[in-house]
């Protein structure tokens, strides 16, 4: 057992051991939905080059996926995390809040990461529409 699972377990307050297994859950969740999103991306299936683009596009659209992913993962566990605190905080949730954890991690954050989100997909819009154009050239000649 890790050092801070057995520190959230051994404190023996239920908020402790709930983030932890909301943390451990949460890691699971990630690893699983990353080889799922990227199921058929790690070579082509051929030694061609049609087979090369074909393997770069579906890369393309597993890092849209991935990203997309990433975003909603972000801000339900810092929906889940504030929900917790709130339980358990003697202010309630108005405290956390206004916590500096959470004006970072929220109300810096989430606009950050939609932000990023936004350019992330411009960029590997573009690079998805190259590789089919390519795609449509070398399937005409």
């Amino acid at each position: 057992m890790s050092r801070i699972a057995s520190r959230a377990v051994g404190t023996g307050q239920w908020i402790d051991a709930l983030l932890a297994i909301e943390s451990w859950l949460f890691i699971a969740v990630i690893w699983a939905g990353c080889l799922w999103i990227a199921r058929g991306t790690w070579r082509p299936l051929a030694d061609t080059t049609a087979a090369f683009i074909e393997v770069s596009i579906r890369r393309r659209v597993a890092n849209l996926r991935a990203a997309a992913f990433g975003a909603c993962l972000y801000v339900m566990q810092l929906t889940l995390l504030v929900l917790m605190l709130g339980a358990a905080s003697p202010q309630g949730f108005a405290a956390v809040l206004t916590s500096p954890q959470v004006i970072v991690l929220g109300w810096v954050g989430v606009p950050a990461v939609l932000a990023a989100l936004y350019w992330f997909r411009r960029r590997d819009q573009a690079d998805l529409e190259r590789l089919r154009e390519l795609k449509r050239q070398l399937q005409s000649d």
